[in-house]
């Protein structure tokens, strides 16, 4: 990956839990609660999904990293929730929870070596993905969710 493009996707990660913590400052439990789009998770449900998905990405990266063109199962997001009872999570532990899983997927990617952020994995529902894809796709994922808490705030 173009180091200066780099720089730019690390910080942007690094900011996700600041950017989510002032997002959400001051947040009621059942603003938390409430699910405009029934299609989508509550904020409560989400921030304990961003937690569990830098996790997730993590392992995805150190695989790709360490073995040759592995496969990446997906998985069922909803399944995940209810298993780990994302919709009884309080939101300040989530945030913290977050904190940590992102100074771990931030670790991961700066202990990159240039020549690494090109090797691939195979994700089952996408096809080939290298270090770089998924850098960029943890960085989407946290303004996917950053649109959500805006636009569920302002219909508060």
């Amino acid at each position: 990956m173009n180091p200066y493009i780099q720089r730019y996707i690390l910080s942007g990660l690094r900011a996700t839990p600041q950017v989510y913590t002032k997002l959400l400052d001051g947040i009621a439990e059942e603003e938390a609660d409430r699910r405009p789009d029934p299609e989508r998770f509550t904020i409560r449900e989400a921030i304990a999904h961003m937690a569990d998905w830098d996790e997730i990405f993590r392992v995805r990266g150190e695989r790709i990293r360490d073995e040759e063109v592995p496969l990446l199962p997906g998985y069922d997001e909803g399944q995940l929730a209810v298993e780990r009872n994302y919709a009884a999570m309080p939101v300040t532990e989530s945030l913290e929870r977050l904190i940590q899983s992102r100074a771990a997927l931030l670790a991961f990617f700066e202990s990159l070596q240039p020549t690494d952020w090109e090797r691939q994995g195979n994700r089952d529902e996408i096809g080939m993905i290298n270090l770089s894809d998924l850098s960029i796709m943890a960085l989407g994922h946290d303004g996917y969710h950053a649109e959500q808490f805006i636009r569920y705030r302002n219909a508060a």
